[in-house]
């Protein structure tokens, strides 16, 4: 699945702390789906914390019942929509 990997290293912390994070732009169910795989495989192929972040066009209460259900991962949703004031 198309995705995009961010390897986030905080050199402030003792001792310092790496992450990965992984980008998906969910254009559906089966998408959010995959991000626990994706977050466990990178997290058990490194030994560092994965955080899957999902990219949507909007969030609503279906993609987060589905973000609920995930298992084994750290979610954040994104939204592409860019409110104006």
């Amino acid at each position: 699945m198309d995705h995009a990997v961010l390897l986030v290293s905080d050199s402030s912390t003792i001792p310092p702390r790496r992450e990965i994070r992984v980008l998906v732009e969910a254009s559906g169910p089966k998408d959010v789906g995959a991000v626990s795989s994706l977050v466990r495989e990178y997290s058990g192929r490194t030994g560092l914390r994965a955080v899957g972040i999902i990219v949507c066009e909007e969030v609503d209460d279906g993609l987060l019942s589905l973000v609920k259900g995930l298992r084994d991962a750290e979610v954040v949703c994104v939204t592409r929509r860019i409110l104006g004031f």
